[in-house]
Order: structure tokens, then sequence, then C-alpha cells
């Protein structure tokens, strides 16, 4: 069996399937401007695309903050792909609560199949008025 190959992870405000199964993701972003420590995060949306996945599994959504610490994790999420020949493609959308982010930094987003980390992407959360770091 081959890996499971991420083709999107992005961080978004809104999301809407519509009767296709099409995704339509609004306001996407990968920077918080915080005035000041610790700021609660507004809920968020992590959407997930994924390639060459296995037919069944259960995924988990995890945000770390700059040390690596686990600041929030889903339940697992159960999926099962159908049909006669399944396209092993997964388009997925997990919502995440508001969260407190206690330092400025690179916080990470990662999406786990079963217990492999598969992707992760970052989440800057930025002081305001100051530049965002690349």
């Amino acid at each position: 069996m081959s890996e499971p190959v991420a083709k999107a992870i992005l961080l978004c405000e809104y999301a809407l399937q519509d009767r296709s199964n099409r995704w339509s993701l609004m306001a996407t972003f990968d920077n918080v401007v915080a005035q000041s420590i610790p700021t609660q995060i507004a809920p968020f949306n992590i959407f997930a695309r994924f390639v060459d996945i296995p037919v069944k599994g259960v995924l988990t959504f995890q945000v770390e903050d700059c040390s690596g610490m686990v600041v929030w994790t889903s339940g697992p999420k159960i999926y099962e792909l159908h049909g006669i020949q399944p396209a092993k493609v997964l388009e997925t959308i997990c919502g995440v609560p508001p969260i407190v982010a206690m330092a400025y930094g690179k916080y990470r987003v990662a999406v786990f199949i079963g217990s492999e980390r598969v992707v992760d992407t970052a989440l800057t959360v930025s002081e305001a008025g100051k530049n965002v770091p690349a």
C-alpha cells in the first residue's frame, strides 16, 4: 500500500460543501494578530485533502503551541471510502473551537491518520504592529 499524500491543508473561517461535494473555503489564513498575550484565537476550520489514503481509517486533528505542547486535539474522526473502486481521495473539514495562545510565534496544526502524523502547517500568532515572521 502506498503512503497517504496530503494535497492540501488549509485554515479558514468558513467552509461549505455543495451538493456535488465541492468545497468552498472562505477567509483562508495562516496568521493571527494579537494585541496582547494571552489571546483567544477565534474558532476556525482545518480543511485537508489526501490521495492514496487507506480505504478505512481514523483521522485526528491537533494544534500545538510554539513549544510543541498540544493545546487542542479533535476526537477521532472515523472515515470509510465507498464504491466498487474507491478513489482513495478524501476531502474533509474539522472545526476547531476557540483556543488560547499563551505566546507569540509559530503554532503547528497537524493531521494524523491513526497514530501517524501525515501533514502539518504553521499558524503564526504575531504581535499587533510588528511584521509577520517569514
